[in-house]
């Protein structure tokens, strides 16, 4: 069984920060901070887990 991942505390500032920047430089998309959005992207169909800072989903390549 996968060992279950420990909640995390929030997101640093450096992330938001950075998250920001991003948009301001023209960034088209959406992204995510919240527990479950990195909660989910936590994991793929391996054993491996690694819980991210923030999601990014970009409107195009």
């Amino acid at each position: 069984m996968i060992p279950q991942i420990s909640q995390a505390p929030g997101v640093v500032q450096l992330v938001l920060n950075f998250l920001q920047v991003l948009e301001q430089q023209g960034f088209t998309g959406d992204t995510a901070t919240s527990y479950a959005d990195r909660l989910t992207m936590a994991t793929d169909n391996s054993v491996y887990q690694l819980l991210p800072d923030a999601v990014l989903f970009p409107r195009s390549t």
